[in-house]
């Protein structure tokens, strides 16, 4: 029972996100309020393991998104990344731009995108170790 909870909990999340445009972290949120609620850890239970989720995955990274975000927000005011773009649209063009944002992001940058998604999965990982731990 517990897979056809974590399917229809996932299928809602994948749903709520294009549909009626749930910003993603609210989505996953309710998401996993259904999936903890309907596998039996009552809503207490359920808050409880998110918080805890959220709470193990800051104290591990909590440090590198935030000098992420400064080092970003410096570069950003220093005009840096404007340079950048406007570097890669001079020696490209504007029609081979996605390509090399594309390549940027999959080798120099691709370990903060998998950062960020691994942190936007808290509670799905939470919700559903106590699931499986608990039932």
């Amino acid at each position: 029972m517990t897979a056809l909870h974590t399917a229809t909990a996932i299928l809602v999340v994948v749903l709520l996100i294009p549909v009626p445009k749930v910003e993603p972290v609210i989505a996953l949120v309710i998401g996993s309020l259904y999936l903890g609620i309907a596998t039996g850890l009552g809503f207490e239970g359920t808050i409880k393991t998110i918080v805890d989720g959220f709470g193990d995955i800051m104290a591990e990274v909590g440090l590198l998104i935030g000098f992420g975000v400064l080092l970003g927000s410096l570069l950003n005011s220093m005009g840096a990344l404007q340079k950048l773009v406007e570097k890669l649209l001079r020696v490209l063009g504007p029609g081979k731009l996605p390509y090399a944002l594309a390549g940027a992001l999959s080798s120099c940058l691709y370990s903060c995108w998998r950062l960020v998604g691994w942190s936007r999965r808290f509670a799905w990982g939470a919700v559903c170790r106590e699931c499986v731990v608990g039932s």
